[in-house]
C-alpha cells in the first residue's frame, strides 16, 4: 500500500491513498509480529497532488486517529506474547538441564511472591504511573492546603492583635485613673499638712494629761479625789509637794538632801498648765531636775514615754537620763 502524502508550502498536508484510509498502519497479523515487520508493509511518497479542483485528499489526522484508538490492544498483544515467548524459553532451559529446574524455580517463585507481597502492602502495582498531570494536580492540592492554613493563621494573628490592643487600653485606663488617685493624694497631704498644726497641739495636751494622770497615780494620788480646776490659777498646796517629796524620798535615799528645797518643777507636773509651766524651766533647780529625770527609770515603757513628754513640755528639753 502507498500514502501520498502533498508538501505544498502555505498549504495544510493533505494525503492521498491508493486504498481505503484505514489501512495507512495496517492491524498486526499475529501477536508475535513485531514493529519493525509492521512498518514494512508501508511506503510513504511525499509530493504534491493536483487536479482541476486543486489539492485533494484525506487528511492524515484521521487515520492517525484511529491508529491511535488500535495502540493500546497492539500493545497488549505484544506483552502477552513476549510473556508466551519467556515461558517457552524457560521449559526448553529445563528440559536441557534439570538440575537448574529447581534454583530457578525458587528464583521464580521469589521473583513473582515478591512483587505481589509489594503490592498488597503498598499497592503501587495497580496504579497508574507518575505523571506530571498527577504531579501537578498534587502540588495544586498542597498549595490549596497551604492557602487555607495560611488563612488560619492570619485570622489567629488578627484576633491576637486585637487582644493586645485590648489589653494595651486598659492599661492606659489604669494609668489615668492611677494618676488621678496620686492627684487625690497629694490633694490631701496638703489638706493634712494644714490640719496637722492644730491635730498635734490637740494631741500634744492630751498627752500631757495622761501624763499628769499617770505621776499622780504613781505617788498615790487618785484623780477621782484630786479636782485640776482647783490648781488652775493657784500653786499646788504643801501637803501635796510634801507627799511627792516623801514618794521621790522613797525612790532615792541617797538623795534625801536635795529634796529639801521646794521646786517650781514638782508643782508643774502637778498642774502643767500652771504659771509655773512658762518659766519652769528657768526657775527649776538643777538637782530637782536630776530627780525627776533618775525617777523615770521605775516607770514602765509608756510611762516613760509620757513622762518625757511631760518633761520636755516643762523643761523645755529631754531628760539627762534618756540621753545617757
Amino acid at each position: 500500500m502507498t500514502a501520498f502524502v502533498n508538501s505544498v508550502p502555505g498549504v495544510p498536508p493533505q494525503i492521498q491513498l491508493d486504498g481505503d484510509a484505514t489501512d495507512i498502519f495496517p492491524t498486526p497479523r499475529s501477536p508475535s509480529q513485531t514493529i519493525g515487520q509492521v512498518g514494512q508493509d508501508l511506503t510513504v511518497i511525499v509530493y504534491p497532488v493536483v487536479d482541476e479542483t486543486g489539492y485533494t485528499g484525506k487528511p492524515i489526522q484521521d487515520a492517525l486517529v484511529k491508529h491511535a484508538q488500535r495502540d493500546d490492544q497492539f500493545a497488549a498483544d505484544v506483552s502477552v506474547a513476549i510473556g508466551q515467548q519467556l515461558i517457552e524459553e524457560e521449559e526448553q532451559s529445563k528440559a536441557a538441564d534439570p538440575s537448574s529446574s529447581k534454583k530457578q524455580g525458587k528464583k521464580r517463585k521469589k521473583a513473582k511472591v515478591q512483587p505481589q507481597h509489594l503490592a498488597g502492602d503498598t499497592g503501587a502495582s495497580s496504579e497508574a504511573p507518575v505523571t506530571l498531570e498527577s504531579l501537578s494536580l498534587m502540588m495544586k492540592a498542597m498549595s490549596e492546603k497551604f492557602e487555607e492554613e495560611r488563612k488560619e493563621f492570619r485570622e489567629e494573628r488578627k484576633k491576637f492583635q486585637e487582644q493586645v490592643k485590648e489589653l494595651q487600653e486598659q492599661v492606659k485606663e489604669l494609668q489615668e485613673e492611677n494618676r488621678d488617685r496620686r492627684v487625690e493624694i497629694a490633694e490631701l497631704r496638703r489638706e493634712l499638712n494644714k490640719v496637722h498644726p492644730m491635730v498635734w497641739a490637740v494631741c500634744r495636751r492630751s498627752l500631757l494629761d495622761m501624763a499628769r494622770l499617770k505621776i499622780l497615780r504613781l505617788f498615790g494620788f487618785d484623780p477621782a479625789i484630786v479636782k485640776w480646776r482647783e490648781f488652775a490659777n493657784e500653786r499646788p498646796s504643801e501637803e501635796i509637794i510634801n507627799a511627792i517629796q516623801a514618794k521621790l524620798r522613797e525612790q532615792h535615799d541617797p538623795l534625801d538632801k536635795s529634796l529639801e528645797d521646794k521646786s517650781t518643777a514638782l508643782a508643774a507636773i502637778v498642774n502643767p498648765y500652771d504659771k509655773y509651766r512658762i518659766d519652769g524651766n528657768l526657775n527649776a533647780h538643777p538637782k530637782d531636775s536630776k530627780i525627776l529625770a533618775q525617777s523615770i527609770f521605775t516607770l514602765s515603757e509608756g510611762d516613760r514615754m509620757l513622762f518625757s513628754d511631760t518633761y520636755r513640755f516643762v523643761f523645755g528639753e529631754e531628760p539627762t537620763a534618756f540621753e545617757e
